[in-house]
């Protein structure tokens, strides 16, 4: 068997909706929204929805080489 090495092509996190300062600072940070997992965690008797957000390999590179 042929080893294959494969790359983790990006990073991701989930931010309680509530959480919209978190959500601004990923997005500062180069972070995009992905997707919503609707009513994840039941938070002092309230569901809440987690907000997914990734940011690629490639754009984390981008970031980095224009900062530079």
């Amino acid at each position: 068997m042929s080893g294959t090495a494969v790359a983790q092509q990006s990073d991701a996190d989930k931010i309680l909706e509530y959480n919209a300062r978190a959500i601004r600072a990923y997005q500062k940070c180069g972070f995009v929204v992905e997707g919503r997992e609707r009513e994840a965690a039941f938070v002092d008797g309230i569901w809440h929805d987690d907000v997914m957000m990734a940011m690629l390999v490639r754009e984390y590179v981008g970031i980095r080489h224009s900062k530079a």
